[in-house]
């Protein structure tokens, strides 16, 4: 079998077992608190419907690309590709939680 030129699709190929090793439970409190945290500071709204990506998640992810990789002017021990990265993850498992989704049954099909 030849690898593939994908890394993750190699991994994926390589260990077939590899959802096991994601810790659901935490991974959906997480996401519930940012879920939480989202609809406190008004960044969703608990009665919006979910139908397309949410505006941040663009957002977010639009700043990632905008990253100098220089120190994060927010959270000093990070740099700010680092910090942005983990606001596109906060956002996606709010999101998530917010449409009624566990992260383990969206990424067991994958």
């Amino acid at each position: 079998k030849i690898k593939p030129q994908n890394g993750w699709q190699w991994f994926l190929e390589k260990d077939n077992n590899w959802i096991k090793h994601i810790d659901d439970g935490k991974l959906n409190e997480i996401a519930q608190k940012a879920y939480e945290c989202a609809v406190r500071r008004g960044k969703i709204d608990p009665t919006m419907i979910v139908t397309t990506s949410p505006p941040d998640l663009l957002e977010e992810v639009a700043e990632v690309f905008e990253c100098t990789g220089e120190k994060s002017p927010h959270i000093k021990e990070y740099l700010d590709v680092e910090e942005e990265l983990a606001d596109v993850i906060i956002v996606a498992l709010s999101t998530l939680h917010h449409s009624n989704v566990t992260l383990i049954h969206s990424l067991k099909p994958k």
